[in-house]
């Protein structure tokens, strides 16, 4: 079979990654405005700031995580986006839940670069 169209032209993988990635990047800053807040980010912000106030010495110990019934996040992600959050210091609800998102897909482009 012949190929009409850019007979000869190929992308390494590498390549071909990154151009997807760039479209994911800028689809996603394309409806950054249109996102919508989702339900978990006040537990999830909690659970960050009960951990740091253990970590700093702030708290003698870390408390409750109402386990019965919310699950608990792994802090390793949760932690650097509240001191991101806390040294931005931004005072509209909807700009911290637009940076947590703008930052949670900055994290799944790169995820999916190494993985490509």
């Amino acid at each position: 079979m012949r190929r009409l169209f850019l007979s000869g032209f190929h992308l390494s993988w590498p390549v071909q990654g990154l151009l997807v990635c760039a479209a994911f990047l800028v689809v996603g800053s394309a409806v950054l405005d249109d996102y919508s807040a989702f339900g978990d980010v006040p537990w999830q912000k909690a659970m960050a700031a009960r951990n740091l106030d253990y970590i700093t010495g702030s708290a003698d110990r870390l408390g409750g995580f109402w386990a019965n019934h919310d699950p608990y996040y792994g802090m390793a992600f949760e932690l650097p986006l509240l001191l991101l959050e806390r040294r931005m210091e931004p005072t509209d609800p909807r700009n911290i839940y637009l940076m947590r998102h703008l930052v949670t897909h900055l994290f799944f482009l790169a995820g999916g670069l190494c993985c490509s």
